[in-house]
């Protein structure tokens, strides 16, 4: 048995039925315009609460199985990011201590290190900063996180953009891999 286990979390879903409706309805009349937002405002949260349903029951379920430390590597580029931090830490709410840890990846930069990573270490376990070039830096630090990951967690609906492109190598680089998307399916939600 391995002293550890990682959980890398990939992701680019945002909320966006709302935004959909401000560009498509602007020009319409204010009461069809309110009404029409707050279906969408339902819809996003329906959306939310099962993808974070989904997201603590992957963190349950790597938890219960491995008898060991478990690392959850994060980033903050999308709003599934959020999720999958806040669905490590409600499992911890739930559960009470566990022997794992939130750690969040970000790449390297002045500004990072000065005034952004001081914030975080109030939420995070670990701030992890990838010392990496600008250019290509999103697919150069996904490799290197999946290389560290006994499984990688996606969410991805397109099948486009940095997050699927991490999961195409994962799958090449034999990651073992839990594609949420198809819990979201079966659940008729975005």
């Amino acid at each position: 048995m391995s002293d550890s286990y990682t959980v890398s979390f990939f992701g680019s879903w945002e909320p966006d039925e709302q935004r959909r409706v401000k560009r498509e309805m602007k020009d319409q009349p204010p009461d069809l315009f309110r009404s029409a937002m707050l279906e969408a405002a339902r819809r996003d949260s329906e959306a939310v609460d099962a993808l974070t349903r989904l997201l603590v029951e992957q963190v349950r379920q790597v938890l219960d199985t491995h008898n060991c430390h478990v690392e959850f590597l994060v980033d903050r580029k999308s709003s599934f990011d959020f999720l999958a931090s806040s669905a490590v830490r409600q499992f911890q709410r739930e559960r009470g201590f566990e022997d794992f840890s939130l750690e969040l990846i970000v790449p390297f930069s002045r500004t990072t290190s000065r005034t952004v990573v001081p914030e975080y270490h109030g939420y995070y376990d670990c701030v992890l900063i990838y010392p990496i070039s600008p250019r290509g830096t999103d697919a150069r630090r996904d490799r290197e996180v999946l290389r560290r990951s006994d499984l990688a967690v996606f969410y991805v609906p397109e099948h486009s953009g940095v997050a699927w492109q991490a999961m195409e190598s994962a799958k090449r680089m034999g990651v073992p891999i839990c594609d949420l998307e198809v819990g979201m399916a079966r659940a008729g939600k975005p």
